[in-house]
């Protein structure tokens, strides 16, 4: 595909794959308590990924099909608490890997929750579109 031909494409289908890593950073934050064993974490703490990992891949689904921008927006939500919870759950001397991969996921969750909200239209590609007479 040539950049023009990528320009041309409406925006909605251009921003389309900043959704999509969140959706992959929702799922990995989902099996990250077993993929990484997380010891000397509570259980808050191990809840607190799976809860959030489901919460990021879920709204980023939605915000993949739903016309509108603002679902994004929940994304840096959540990565702001992700940036925040091994402070506030006790868990960030303990398990530093778990720190590491929640502060990590967090960050991204935030630019790509930031830019997939302000790239997306707030309407459907139609209504943007302008009929020239030629």
């Amino acid at each position: 595909m040539t950049y023009s031909e990528a320009i041309a494409q409406p925006l909605s289908r251009r921003w389309t794959w900043l959704a999509w890593v969140n959706v992959v950073l929702g799922a990995w934050e989902i099996v990250a308590p077993w993929v990484w064993g997380y010891t000397g974490i509570s259980s808050a703490g191990r809840w607190n990924d799976i809860v959030i990992g489901i919460l990021i891949l879920a709204v980023s689904l939605w915000a993949v099909w739903s016309r509108y921008s603002w679902p994004s927006l929940w994304n840096v939500l959540f990565g702001i608490w992700l940036l925040a919870a091994p402070f506030l759950l006790h868990y960030n001397l303990a398990a530093p890997n778990a720190k590491t991969n929640d502060i990590i996921v967090g960050i991204l969750a935030i630019i790509f929750g930031i830019f997939a909200s302000l790239l997306k239209p707030g309407w459907c590609d139609e209504e943007l579109s302008v009929k020239r007479s030629d």
